[in-house]
């Protein structure tokens, strides 16, 4: 019945029982202020064989047509990332989500294509709603807005919520509803840049019309009637849509009622409590923004569990990966012969073979470059992070290379004839991560002149065996149309995921995971591929700190970025 749609972020739970057949999810987000609230809810048990019958259509307008609508920021990170926890979190299958995003978004679509979605549910389905964007409130209605939406004729360019989602949920054959709207209703200025904005105040009644008429809906909005709802920089996304996905993930105990259950009381109090107060201690927003949920009966109806996680996090079994000693990493190799130091005339001569005097040639040719290199590191680190020179210790190495330190991370260089070929220079760039990720400003890759394209992951495969870690993994590349290879005479297997490429080189031999994407650059976007679905189901999601801590004195809170 649905389109396909591509991976992102979520969690897999051990088992694919959490939750019972035929639940409906709605995600509405709007850029505006709500003053409704979207019934979230979701009926747990007996997920297992049944949730082929879970459907989505996942909608974010980030980038209008239109210049006069501006952008509302992070819409499509929002959308994917919710895509993403129903996959891995919920078990809908990827091909059964409709992902429309900016001009997939139009108001021809919204119009004839959501309702005749919805049309097709049938009683034991579940089905789930999110839209990202533009929202308000005219004549009676409460509308969305479109990709192709004017500001000079929005009620004849948007679309009405009730024919086109309320009522065919009303009349259908669907009983389970699961709503969220990111929304707020101020003015669309560009003094309010960061808050998601719409014209005037969204109405609940319609909304809270359809949570009454099932016992398993309720409503989740981003803040209440007069308030705005705000995007923010260094979270790239919506302030009350990282705290959902969040809860979501398995990210988050304070949202857990009981027996690992999160529910919609639950989810209601995490939501209020979390978004008040990141807005009031980690940034410089002046308004409020206080989240609201309108559900049927005592709130405790079942959400997600959020079960035990296996040593791996994911479904990779009997493989422990040692997160808090990851490192971010780039290897850099160059010939002798190209170096400034190297002079034919001079009888200089390429290295045949690897000995003590050639890589301590290596290191002497690149020793100097890699001092500049490192006090660049030094000075673009303390504006980016806005710390002193207190704050940063670099010590170069009397060879060649050198480390930087600070409590965001530790940075070092080393400089050797490189391993393989005896004629080259290796020169090897490691970052290890101090703080957790999500304190890390939204510029923080732009301090290293040379971003990290791996991150390595060491592993204790003590109780799994070459041939039974190969097996399980030609298995799973089968699964998910994955590629898989393999040099057994040097213990190395490499998978490659589907939706992206992203590159898993397993060397068992040294206990070590590679991870990486020949397209991808920089932590942050490391970072963010392996929250990818496809990753996540076979590894876990990484964990909040990737890395070990380490204070010397460098204040922990990051600034706000906006």
């Amino acid at each position: 019945m649905m389109a396909s749609a591509t991976s992102g972020i979520g969690v897999s739970p051990d088992s694919p029982g959490s939750l019972e057949r035929g639940a409906c999810c709605l995600y509405v987000r709007f850029d505006g202020r709500p003053d409704i609230l979207l019934t979230v809810q979701m009926i747990a048990s007996e997920i297992k064989g049944h949730m082929s019958d879970s459907y989505a259509v996942v909608i974010a307008i980030e980038n209008y047509q239109q210049p006069g609508m501006l952008p509302v920021k992070y819409a499509a990170a929002d959308a994917r990332a919710f895509r993403d926890a129903l996959i891995q979190r919920f078990h809908v299958p990827e091909q059964n989500i409709q992902l429309w995003i900016d001009s997939d978004a139009t108001q021809n679509r919204l119009l004839n294509d959501l309702p005749y979605e919805i049309k097709q549910l049938n009683a034991g389905d579940r089905f789930f709603f999110f839209y990202a964007g533009h929202g308000f409130y005219s004549k009676g209605s409460n509308r969305l807005s479109t990709w192709d939406s004017h500001p000079s004729n929005l009620e004849g360019t948007t679309v009405d919520i009730e024919p086109v989602l309320l009522q065919p949920l009303k009349r259908g054959k669907c009983s389970r509803n699961l709503i969220f709207i990111d929304a707020c209703a101020k003015g669309l200025d560009a003094e309010h840049a960061n808050a998601r904005d719409v014209l005037a105040d969204l109405r609940p009644e319609e909304f809270e019309e359809l949570v009454l008429e099932s016992q398993y809906s309720a409503a989740f909005f981003s803040c209440s009637p007069n308030e705005r709802s705000y995007s923010f920089d260094k979270l790239q996304h919506g302030i009350w849509s990282f705290f959902l996905l969040q809860a979501l993930n398995g990210e988050a105990d304070d949202a857990i009622h009981r027996d690992d259950w999160i529910t919609g009381e639950s989810l209601k109090a995490y939501l209020r409590l979390r978004v008040r107060n990141y807005i009031r201690e980690e940034t410089d927003l002046r308004g409020q923004q206080t989240p609201y949920a309108a559900l049927h009966g005592d709130g405790l109806v079942e959400i997600l569990q959020v079960p035990r996680q296996t040593a791996s996090g994911g479904t990779l079994p009997l493989l422990k990966l040692a997160f808090d000693k990851a490192r971010f990493r780039q290897v850099q190799t160059r010939s002798y012969r190209s170096m400034d130091g190297f002079d034919k005339k001079r009888g200089n001569t390429e290295p045949t073979s690897h000995s003590a005097s050639a890589s301590s040639w290596a290191k002497r040719l690149v020793r100097d470059e890699l001092a500049v290199e490192l006090e660049s590191i030094k000075k673009k680190a303390r504006e980016v992070l806005q710390v002193g020179r207190a704050d940063l210790s670099l010590k170069l190495a009397e060879d060649a290379g050198g480390s930087l330190d600070s409590d965001f991370f530790r940075y070092s260089i080393t400089a050797d004839q490189d391993g393989m070929d005896p004629a080259y220079i290796a020169v090897t760039r490691d970052l290890i991560l101090r703080v957790p990720y999500q304190q890390l400003p939204v510029d923080f890759d732009s301090i290293f002149d040379r971003p990290a394209d791996e991150i390595q992951i060491p592993f204790n495969a003590s109780e799994i065996d070459f041939d039974e870690l190969a097996n399980y993994l030609e298995q799973y590349a089968r699964q998910i149309g994955g590629q898989f290879d393999e040099q057994e005479s040097k213990d190395l297997i490499t998978l490659i995921l589907p939706h992206g490429g992203l590159e898993l080189n397993f060397d068992f031999e040294g206990q070590s995971l590679n991870v990486g994407r020949s397209t991808t650059r920089g932590t942050l976007k490391l970072i963010a591929a392996m929250n990818e679905a496809s990753a996540t189901q076979l590894l876990g999601p990484p964990p909040k700190l990737l890395g070990a801590p380490k204070k010397i004195g460098v204040a922990s809170k990051s600034r706000p970025t906006r």
